[in-house]
């Protein structure tokens, strides 16, 4: 520690105490049998914001929410909602939309503190009210809180009047635009621009990590062969609350925000 003298605590005798070890590839079976299909992508403070702290609205690594987030990694994971056992905990808001995500230590790299965990097994379905911006031309088009699945979007509708039905749009009147998957796309004379736009979609579940509770976690047992005490490195778990609770930016029609800076993608885009 930067060549400073460190005092040692005394050892605390274990002589006559009985032992109970940890066995973590019991543990890690479990997730990998049991667990979720997920990706984890990294999250890295995005140095937009230089000596301001802010990040830059038009900031098209991070679109403008102060993250970027690189080199996805598929692995496993047990997830388990916060809210789901209300019987004798009061149900509260602020873990609303919050999950349990625990990971094989050997994952630990891949889920800390804003690192994006998209659920591949699972989608969710959620709705939002938007307001249609004109774009290039005369196209007209919301950017969602998530990316839809094939074939995602349930149900679009727009209002008229107070005293009239609201509008639902024919499916042939909308796309997803191939090169931003969180942009839908409206025909020319559909939906006029800075009109409210309701939208019915299924997407992956998607969390940010928020806590680390479990961040370090790990137990002593015996070397079967030497009988020495080692380190033995358990399951790390973290927090992860939904991506729409959190306040987030959502990727430009132009490209904004779909940067890639993985560091085996060469090409950016």
């Amino acid at each position: 520690m930067n060549g400073r003298p460190i005092s040692e605590a005394p050892e605390q005798s274990l002589y006559g105490q009985p032992q109970v070890s940890f066995r973590p590839n019991d543990f890690n079976s479990v997730i990998w049998a049991h667990g979720y299909d997920i990706i984890c992508e990294k999250a890295i403070r995005c140095p937009c914001q230089g000596n301001s702290g802010s990040p830059l609205p038009d900031c098209q690594n991070c679109h403008g929410f102060g993250y970027f987030f690189v080199n996805p990694r598929r692995t496993k994971a047990l997830v388990t909602g916060l809210n789901r056992n209300t019987q004798y905990v009061q149900w509260a808001p602020e873990l609303m939309g919050t999950a349990a995500i625990t990971v094989r230590d050997e994952d630990k790299d891949f889920l800390s503190y804003f690192d994006r965990v998209t659920v591949e097994d699972e989608y969710a379905s959620f709705t939002e009210m938007l307001v249609a911006r004109e774009m290039i031309g005369d196209e007209v088009a919301v950017f969602l809180s998530y990316a839809p699945i094939e074939d995602g979007i349930v149900a679009v509708y727009t209002f008229k009047d107070s005293e009239s039905p609201l509008i639902k749009l024919d499916p042939s009147v909308y796309e997803i635009v191939p090169e931003n998957p969180y942009c839908l796309r409206f025909a020319p004379g559909n939906v006029p621009p800075e009109t409210g736009v309701s939208v019915l979609y299924k997407h992956m579940v998607e969390y940010h990590i928020i806590d680390m509770p479990h961040e370090i976690r790990a137990s002593l047992g015996k070397d079967k062969k030497s009988g020495q005490f080692q380190i033995l490195k358990m399951p790390i778990q973290g927090v992860g609350r939904r991506t729409h609770l959190i306040d987030m930016q959502r990727p430009n029609y132009d490209g904004s925000g779909i940067i890639y800076n993985d560091d085996n993608d060469s090409d950016t885009r």
